[in-house]
């Protein structure tokens, strides 16, 4: 489904992908300079981004497999950061920066705005019905200050908002 998570994570994909780009249009210059240029050495130098790939795919068949979206797929990324291979955790941090900007700005519209517009319901916060009273399930004496104000918007707007826990 179209999200801005996975936008954001096909963007990191993209950013990762980036030397790989740039490597295949060297070879192709080379080849053009030179077309004596043996297959063997363009395999030998394509064959060094093979498990770059291989979990590329694995990561982007888990997430189409499990159907992650919004913020499920921060913690695809997370499962998989730890990593033997240095130049695959780099990888997966280069597209965990580029999801995190999606997550931290949703997190910034709702933390000092209190609204945010979730077109795609991706956040794991969400604006319950609007009929609902919510209220606290354990009162702490914020929570009842709160309650108690005397601000009619922080009564009539805060409860309405709750924990997607899928996400």
């Amino acid at each position: 489904p179209p999200g801005f998570y996975i936008q954001a994570f096909a963007n990191g994909l993209d950013t990762v992908l980036a030397n790989y780009h740039d490597m295949v249009v060297d070879l192709e210059k080379k080849f053009l300079k030179k077309p004596t240029t043996s297959l063997m050495f363009i395999f030998h130098e394509i064959n060094k981004f093979r498990p770059l790939f291989e979990f590329l795919l694995r990561l982007i068949n888990g997430i189409q497999t499990q159907k992650k979206f919004g913020c499920q797929i921060l913690q695809v990324l997370q499962d998989n950061s730890m990593h033997g291979s240095d130049e695959i955790m780099e990888a997966v941090l280069v597209i965990q920066r580029s999801v995190y900007v999606v997550f931290i700005q949703q997190l910034c519209q709702w933390l000092i705005y209190g609204k945010f517009v979730d077109t795609y319901n991706e956040f794991f916060i969400v604006h319950g019905e609007e009929g609902e009273d919510k209220r606290p399930l354990y009162l702490t004496q914020a929570s009842i200050n709160t309650f108690n104000s005397s601000d009619p918007s922080v009564n009539t707007d805060l409860w309405h908002y709750e924990i997607n826990f899928d996400m």
